[in-house]
């Protein structure tokens, strides 16, 4: 095995995923969440595909709180950040994924609470597996994040992910 043979697995296993289980994984996971992090202040989100962890649920309990909550939008091989107070506030951009209207100047420089980070797939070290682009390694070597939180289905935490010297690794996995 290695980290092409991995992702491709990894991947399959989660297309073939229906919308039932989808849903109970990720209010789960919005559940665990909310509980150990809710009281924070300032979030980044991501806006789920091929069936990863859906993150709506925590995003509109974090609204109601009336919590910062921020979403990524690629522009060119980095991730620039938005304020989004609302579900109205995302627009369908790049690949087809949810990503903030508007975008929030010097994004990189603010400091994020919590920052919740999608994977293909995670170690037992919380490195991560991510399509293979590095826009989250990026991101995460430079961003001033207090805890990154990677959300993932049990089955996705592995032995390794075969993590290179540039992979960055979260600070937690919840599943």
């Amino acid at each position: 095995m290695n980290k092409e043979i991995l992702r491709e697995t990894m991947l399959a296993a989660r297309l073939s995923l229906d919308k039932v289980t989808v849903r109970a994984a990720s209010q789960t996971i919005t559940e665990i969440f909310l509980d150990k992090w809710g009281h924070c202040e300032s979030f980044l989100l991501y806006s789920p595909i091929k069936n990863e962890i859906d993150t709506a649920y925590i995003a509109e309990a974090l609204w109601k709180a009336k919590k910062t909550v921020l979403y990524p939008r690629v522009d060119g091989d980095m991730l620039l950040l938005g304020v989004c107070r609302s579900a109205a506030d995302l627009q369908i951009g790049r690949w087809g994924i949810l990503e903030p209207r508007e975008l929030f100047d010097s994004s990189n420089h603010m400091h994020i609470d919590v920052a919740v980070i999608p994977g293909v797939a995670f170690d037992k070290a919380n490195h991560r597996l991510g399509y293979g682009k590095g826009y989250y390694d990026r991101f995460l070597a430079t961003a001033h994040i207090g805890l990154s939180v990677g959300v993932a289905y049990k089955w996705q935490l592995v032995e390794t992910v075969f993590p290179d010297e540039h992979d960055q690794a979260v600070n937690i996995v919840v599943v």
